[in-house]
């Protein structure tokens, strides 16, 4: 076919001569039928001839005549009409070939399209419906899979999830264990990470098998959790138990990876949290103590005075002869020295906050996660929690010496000198409490 910038169309041309012309070379490329509703503007060739609106209200898009051009069509294209036979072709083809890889809509019909080009029959019309057929055949699979993975045993507990737990009388009803479990973790602090590691022993409590979605894409999960998350208990239990218990399944399967991740994003969150309030905390002290000491302020004053009366002049002109030279010089090196205590007044206060607040909930942390990484570069770091993990409910103050918790890789340089301390004899000592702050730091 010509580019549209040379089709010429001559005014003789009977008008559905020409409509029918458009939708044979329309039917050959797209394998499926312009229908009354769908968009004029399309047929290009037709605009040209500038009676585009009048040949659509000329043609009558149902009945015998139609039909008889689309068998006239499908005559000359040697393409079949689709039938209930090719439907079930299709969607067998789409249940174990495509959909357990492909799920976006737009996607899948293309597939559809291209597949029935190949066949060479008409595309469906409702190509939704088809897809969504598609799906449920696929679910209803996995259904009888999950069901056949699932011990009798691990579905009471899936079950259990609907039912709220006894009260005795007089009390309030409490919440269901599923819409507990549903729950996002509160605001960064101790009673949040409690709660979460509540809800992730609450989810590994069901039992359910490590490769129970086996063969199944991350996506196909997230579209059973998707289904069943916006359904109410009630709706959840009018379910069949094989549904019902695949839909559980994919939802606890979800939560305990989502809420492991919480866990570990919220103790990184805890420990920021305690480096900031420290810092704060001495820089306040530092404040006020600046504050109390009247030379520095005033020596302050006078040089923010000077340079401002006299912005563009060399700092010998204008500062040294409001404060002398030597006068700076022991500020400096003041300010430089302090510079090492205030890091170690940090780190004293951030010992004592994570020592007296924050350090109850690393024994059950350490209980519901594990840490694992491929990278050798982060192995140091596995093999310190190793260590953190076997000593964290002793109430030792330093590490035995023939323990050597890892200190390259875990330790930061400036974390040395409080982690580590020489005893008696020369050996190199490591403080339990502080070096499992640092660990938790480098994480």
């Amino acid at each position: 076919m010509p580019p549209k910038s040379s089709l010429v169309l001559q005014e003789s041309i009977q008008p559905l001569l020409l409509l029918w012309c458009e939708l044979c070379c329309e039917y050959s490329i797209q394998v499926i039928f312009r229908q009354a509703q769908d968009d004029p503007d399309q047929l290009f060739r037709l605009d040209q001839c500038g009676r585009q609106d009048a040949l659509f209200a000329q043609y009558a898009w149902e009945g015998r005549t139609i039909e008889a051009h689309r068998a006239q069509i499908r005559e000359i294209t040697k393409i079949r009409e689709f039938r209930r036979a090719d439907e079930d072709s299709l969607l067998t083809w789409l249940a174990t070939s495509i959909i357990p890889h492909e799920h976006h809509p737009e996607r899948l019909r293309e597939l559809i399209r291209t597949k029935c080009r190949t066949r060479t029959v008409d595309v469906p019309d409702d190509l939704a419906t088809l897809i969504e057929t598609g799906f449920a055949s696929y679910e209803t699979q996995i259904y009888a899979v999950v069901m056949a993975r699932l011990t009798p045993e691990v579905q009471s507990r899936l079950d259990a999830l609907l039912v709220s737990p006894p009260v005795t009388e007089g009390e309030e009803e409490e919440e269901l264990p599923l819409n507990l479990l549903r729950l996002g973790p509160g605001s960064v602090g101790v009673e949040s990470a409690f709660s979460e590691i509540a809800k992730l022993r609450s989810l590994r409590t069901t039992g359910l098998p490590a490769d129970l979605f086996q063969g199944y894409t991350p996506k196909l999960v997230e579209r059973l959790r998707r289904r069943i998350a916006a359904e109410s208990p009630s709706r959840i239990r009018q379910h069949p138990q094989a549904i019902r218990m695949t839909l559980l399944a994919s939802l606890v399967f979800q939560r305990t990876q989502e809420v492991t991740n919480a866990l570990v994003t919220l103790l990184i969150q805890i420990v920021h949290r305690i480096g900031k309030r420290a810092e704060k905390r001495v820089e306040m002290a530092y404040i006020n103590d600046l504050k109390r000491v009247a030379g520095k302020t005033r020596l302050l004053y006078q040089i923010a005075d000077a340079a401002l009366e006299h912005p563009d002049k060399p700092v010998r002109e204008v500062v040294f002869p409001v404060v002398n030279e030597q006068t700076l010089r022991d500020l400096v090196a003041e300010y430089k020295a302090q510079g090492g205590v205030y890091r170690q007044k940090v780190q004293e206060v951030m010992r004592s906050s994570y020592r007296h607040h924050y350090r109850q909930i690393l024994p059950a942390l350490l209980e519901v996660l594990d840490f694992h990484s491929n990278n050798t570069a982060y192995q140091p770091v596995v093999e310190a929690l190793a260590v953190v993990r076997e000593y964290v409910s002793s109430r030792v103050a330093w590490y035995p010496l023939e323990v050597s918790p890892p200190l390259e890789g875990v330790v930061p340089a400036s974390w040395e000198n409080i982690v580590t301390e020489k005893d008696s004899t020369g050996e190199t000592r490591v403080n339990r409490l502080t070096y499992e702050l640092s660990v938790l730091q480098t994480l």
